[in-house]
């Protein structure tokens, strides 16, 4: 996750984002809300909004057998929370499906995985320098 720049204004649509030296372009909108964002050459469409449904079914224990670490997930006030032992707890942003972000370097997007009854079964952490650390539900 970046920090947040200020950006200037230069049209309706368009923005000068000086830390990044050039500016963003927000187009299609629709309601007040871009439906994608250019930056130089490149496009990125909006990633649609899903329902994340029962934030109770990600509660529960984790272990990595491979890491020998644990993570326990908890819902307190309605946002879904990740409590680790060393460095305290961070919250969940949902992304989409199952996919969640935190603040934390070390865990900057977590994945759950449900079985096929889609009982959440594990969760899988990625960051810059491993991919898909599978955490076993153990509750």
């Amino acid at each position: 996750n970046e920090p947040e720049h200020p950006m200037i204004p230069l049209a309706e649509t368009t923005f000068f984002v000086k830390a990044y030296g050039d500016s963003v372009r927000f187009r299609g909108t629709s309601g007040g809300r871009a439906q994608e964002i250019m930056f130089r050459k490149a496009v990125a469409p909006r990633v649609p909004e899903t329902d994340v449904g029962d934030m109770t079914a990600y509660a529960g224990k984790y272990w990595s057998p491979d890491l020998e670490a644990s993570v326990t997930i908890i819902l307190e006030d309605g946002q879904l929370r990740a409590l680790q032992r060393r460095s305290g707890s961070t919250t969940l942003q949902h992304v989409t499906g199952d996919v969640f972000t935190t603040t934390r370097w070390y865990m900057p997007v977590i994945e759950f995985k449900r079985n096929g009854q889609e009982k959440v079964m594990s969760l899988e952490m990625s960051t810059v320098r491993s991919r898909r650390e599978r955490f076993l539900r153990q509750e």
